[in-house]
């Protein structure tokens, strides 16, 4: 039987939704074929027992819990001892991480800590003889690459590659607290960390999602995106052209070579709808999509679709949110009884 090993990350007494979805396909996979022990280490100053209850709904056997006033905010030179006193003891085969700023910058170091193989940004997982094979884009999302290693190896695994599943395969999930020494000199320490607006919340994690595409036409006119983000509650993505463009950062792309959303409402505007962005977003609940070209190929997505000048379009579309915000005293959102 294998051990796979996966670091948690939580968020407002909750794991974050790239978790629960690794989770799930390893509880999928593991009540089929029975050859993986699910294991998770999970930190923080504090842990709710909410986070503890969704892990064993989850599938997981083991959990690894670091609790310390040291671990309210991320610092790899704190967690990595922790972590690492985990992997040691149990000598997994399988760490995995979310493709996360944390996963990304915590994984690496660590395979470097155990002169051991390093995989990212997975985007689909295999079993074939009981070892695990996966799928990573590329040169640009052009190739896609297959690799199964055989001894330890670190991954991580971009957003919104696996489905929630709403299996309940509650265990007995066994609660380990880990310790480690303190460590007396660090480079740095961190204090306090400023939160983002709820309108500006992590793409990956975002219900609501504004995109603005190459038709936005300039760095100024994406101000109007985040009024209207503002609004829904909603995060600001864009399309390869935006970015390329200079008109917004690259961690807002979405596409094959940028991030996987799956919120429940996906508005677009000015996208043009290319192969390598749908990579992206194909999976969201119900697609608005506003473009002067009808041909567009973002409208083979869109459930509802309007072909016209988005500067004449989002005006009206926010002064109408704005009506409607003031006769009800609350923000649209998929969620309500009234969207």
């Amino acid at each position: 039987m294998k051990n796979v090993l996966i670091l948690i990350e939580h968020r407002n007494d909750r794991v974050i939704r790239v978790c629960r979805q690794i989770l799930s396909f390893f509880s999928l996979a593991s009540s089929h074929t029975d050859v993986f022990t699910i294991n998770a280490f999970i930190y923080g100053e504090k842990i709710n027992q909410n986070v503890y209850d969704e892990l064993s709904k989850l599938g997981v056997h083991q959990v690894f819990s670091a609790m310390d006033d040291t671990l309210n905010h991320y610092n790899p030179e704190i967690l990595s001892p922790f972590f690492s006193d985990v992997i040691q003891t149990l000598d997994q085969q399988y760490i995995l991480f979310s493709n996360t700023a944390i996963g990304k910058d915590l994984a690496p170091r660590l395979a470097h800590q155990f002169s051991s193989e390093m995989v990212s940004d997975i985007i689909d997982i295999s079993i074939k003889d009981g070892l695990l094979r996966f799928t990573r884009p590329i040169y640009g999302g052009k190739i896609f690459e297959y690799i199964q290693p055989e001894e330890r190896v670190f991954v991580t695994i971009r957003a919104n590659s696996f489905e929630e599943t709403n299996l309940i395969r509650k265990m007995n999930t066994q609660i380990n607290f880990v310790h480690s020494k303190k460590i007396e000199k660090l480079m740095y320490i961190l204090k306090a960390a400023t939160q983002k607006k709820e309108s500006a919340q992590v793409l990956t994690e975002a219900e609501v999602i504004v995109c603005g595409g190459g038709g936005m036409k300039s760095k100024k006119n994406f101000e109007i995106l985040y009024e209207l983000a503002d609004l829904l509650g909603a995060s600001v993505g864009a399309s390869r052209a935006a970015v390329d463009g200079g008109y917004i950062s690259r961690s807002a792309l979405i596409g094959q070579t940028g991030k996987r959303v799956k919120p429940k409402l996906y508005l677009a505007f000015g996208v043009s709808g290319s192969m390598q962005h749908a990579a992206g977003m194909s999976t969201a609940g119900y697609v608005v999509a506003v473009n002067q070209d009808p041909e567009a190929l973002i409208f083979n997505f869109a459930d509802f679709g309007i072909v016209g000048d988005l500067f004449q379009v989002l005006p009206l579309l926010i002064k109408e949110l704005k009506k409607y915000k003031e006769n009800n005293d609350r923000c649209i959102n998929p969620s309500s009884d009234g969207f």
